[in-house]
């Protein structure tokens, strides 16, 4: 028998038994269905044969399969999917994915909901959500293992000129009270996207030539007050005062505030790619991040359980990976997980999200440090073997 696992968010380890005889049967009905026509069938195929491929390769079909994805020299492809899929599948040889993911980068991916004719329905809020992840994932900052795209000053003006129109286009959108709340958010993410194109401006030595169009983006933004600490929070940094940076950060999360958490810790991570790349560590900075992490259990968990899902990706940089680290990332987790385990177990919804997010981040936080192979603190290896331990459904499932 085939032990199939399936990666989930929410459960992450969950897994199922197949027939290993059968496995040939569920690769020739997935490559049938990735032939179709229709986008969601195909999608439907494309998602078997991911599944299928990542648990129990078939050599033998890697061309028919190779054949039914690709067409010419362009991305496949899918809606449902992310382009980076396409590594993780046959591929022809030739296919060079730095390029096809910069080319993807300079097209208008944006959905405009703003006609001649009024507001129509369109998926324009994911288009934005999707554009700023792509970016984000097939960039220097983020871990995820796949070929990268080196910004240059060509593609960062395009991205930067193709966001600023795509606000001027849709902007009446927030006098619209149906439509406002989507219109923020979109705007958010692009704030955002600007804060990404602008750290990677400032590391690759071409901030210079991009200020003038990341200040209008700034500028319109906030005269419609959008927020856009992230982009301040990177201004800082090309000004090389990481404690303000540190001080907006902290200030977000002492506010309360969540609708900025998502801007706040966009912006840390700018920190963090900024002094991994310059390779240096700032004792100020280190400090700070102490004094952040030993204060979490004193926020109100509906806060706190928010904070804990922003930290589980943000701990995957190789910043926190240090000793040192490890052990007031330790101590902080341990502390909450008291803090939390008696009301979850009486069924308090906050307290059983908040002990759930907390210990998820401890789990992903210590996958990365066991895949770093670097030394493990016995502070660290108290505290995981304390949430393995708790009597609970769903924390069980993510150490299973």
């Amino acid at each position: 028998m085939l032990k199939i696992k399936l990666i989930n968010q929410r459960f992450p380890r969950f897994s199922f038994v197949v027939d290993e005889g059968s496995v040939r049967d569920y690769y020739l009905s997935a490559i049938q269905l990735a032939g179709k026509e229709d986008i969601k069938e195909r999608d439907c195929g494309i998602a078997q044969l991911l599944l299928l491929w990542k648990n129990y390769k078939l050599e033998d079909l890697r061309k028919r399969i190779e054949d039914v994805l690709w067409d010419g020299d362009e991305l496949p492809c899918s809606e449902l999917y992310y382009p980076f899929i396409w590594e993780e599948l046959p591929h022809p040889n030739t296919a060079k994915f730095s390029e096809l993911y910069y080319q993807y980068l300079f097209e208008d991916k944006y959905l405009t909901s703003v006609t001649n004719f009024g507001v129509i329905r369109a998926n324009s809020l994911d288009s934005v959500h999707n554009y700023l992840y792509f970016f984000y994932s097939t960039s220097r900052m983020s871990k995820r293992k796949i070929e990268k795209v080196e910004l240059d000053e060509e593609l960062a003006i395009f991205m930067l000129d193709t966001a600023y129109n795509y606000i001027l286009h849709e902007k009446s959108l927030l006098k619209d009270c149906f439509e406002k709340y989507s219109a923020e958010k979109k705007f958010e993410y692009i704030g955002e996207l600007t804060a990404l194109i602008y750290i990677q401006a400032i590391d690759r030595g071409f901030a210079t030539s991009v200020n003038g169009k990341i200040n209008k983006i700034w500028r319109i933004l906030d005269e419609n007050q959008i927020v856009t600490d992230v982009i301040r929070m990177v201004n800082e940094i090309n000004n090389e005062q990481y404690h303000l940076c540190m001080e907006i950060f902290e200030n977000i999360v002492l506010s309360r505030n969540k609708k900025k958490y998502s801007s706040a810790f966009t912006g840390i991570r700018c920190l963090l790619f900024c002094l991994e790349s310059k390779g240096e560590r700032n004792a100020d900075i280190d400090s700070s991040f102490e004094n952040f992490m030993g204060s979490i259990r004193y926020l109100d968990v509906e806060y706190a359980k928010t904070i804990w899902i922003e930290l589980t990706s943000l701990m995957m940089q190789d910043y926190f990976l240090d000793i040192r680290l490890q052990k007031y990332i330790a101590s902080a987790v341990r502390k909450c997980m008291e803090l939390y385990k008696e009301p979850a177990e009486k069924g308090e919804r906050f307290y059983m999200d908040g002990l759930y997010n907390c210990v998820n981040a401890l789990h992903i936080y210590y996958g990365c440090i066991l895949d770093s192979q670097i030394k493990i603190s016995r502070e660290l290896e108290d505290c995981v073997a304390e949430a393995k331990v708790i009597d609970n459904y769903e924390i069980r499932n993510i150490w299973d």
